[in-house]
């Protein structure tokens, strides 16, 4: 998941540096054409290409954002498998030092349990197989 995530944002940064190349390029176009143009006004075509203009830039604002979101997913996701990491750990650590130890506890008393037993079956009499 992480692979897909990281291609995502990767992804997500390179739309956003295309755009943010494409704004700028535009941006002196424009602005060489304002030059030359300055006394006839604003033309029909650089309405458009400030329109055009504006438009690539919401467009790398909405991308810097879902790399944002992305990120923070990222980092919730790698908390996650950290919380999960260690939870792991304890259950291994129970199963390896606590489980064993409990059992051996339980096997001792059952012995001695069984040897009573016998013990008592002797005492009434009864022979043991």
């Amino acid at each position: 998941m992480l692979k897909v995530t990281e291609l995502l944002i990767k992804g997500y940064v390179m739309k956003g540096t295309w755009l943010f190349s494409a704004v700028l390029i535009i941006t002196l176009a424009g602005c060489q054409q304002s030059e030359q143009s300055q006394n006839s006004g604003i033309s029909r075509r650089d309405r458009l290409l400030a329109n055009e203009n504006m438009n690539i830039r919401n467009e790398l604002t909405d991308c810097q954002k879902e790399v944002k979101r992305q990120q923070e997913l990222l980092t919730q996701c790698q908390q996650e498998k950290e919380e999960i990491g260690q939870q792991a750990n304890e259950n291994v650590s129970w199963l390896m030092e606590e489980l064993p130890g409990d059992l051996q506890k339980e096997i001792n008393r059952l012995t001695k349990e069984n040897e009573q037993l016998k013990a008592e079956i002797v005492s009434l009499g009864g022979q043991l197989p």
